[in-house]
């Protein structure tokens, strides 16, 4: 998601909050389609920004988190997704960024 910010301007991109399947905590993903150039690639356009440093923080230590999940068997707890899940949402609101739409999981009948 951080690299969506950097990628704005090149990109249409629709992200969706989502449930675990397997837990109650918030997931998004991100969909993007590259926009047609309109105007010839200069050699500025090739630098991409930075991630803001509280983003790149959250990304490594969320990495850190399914590293740690993938790996034992107690992996991390809900309330520690809970509590990461919150502080990414509030850290990539403060740089414009933002789920555009929820998806509810499917009913079983």
């Amino acid at each position: 998601l951080a690299a969506a910010a950097s990628a704005a301007r090149r990109y249409r991109t629709e992200i969706f909050s989502v449930r675990e399947f397997a837990e109650a905590s918030e997931d998004w993903f991100a969909i993007s389609v590259l926009r047609p150039q309109l105007d010839p690639p200069s050699e500025a356009s090739d630098d991409e920004e930075e991630a803001p440093a509280e983003l790149a923080r959250l990304s490594l230590e969320a990495d850190a988190m399914r590293d740690r999940q993938s790996k034992t068997s107690g992996g991390a707890a809900p309330a520690e997704w809970d509590d990461l899940s919150n502080r990414m949402r509030l850290a990539l609101a403060r740089v414009g960024i933002a789920s555009t739409a929820s998806l509810a999981p499917a009913s079983v009948s």
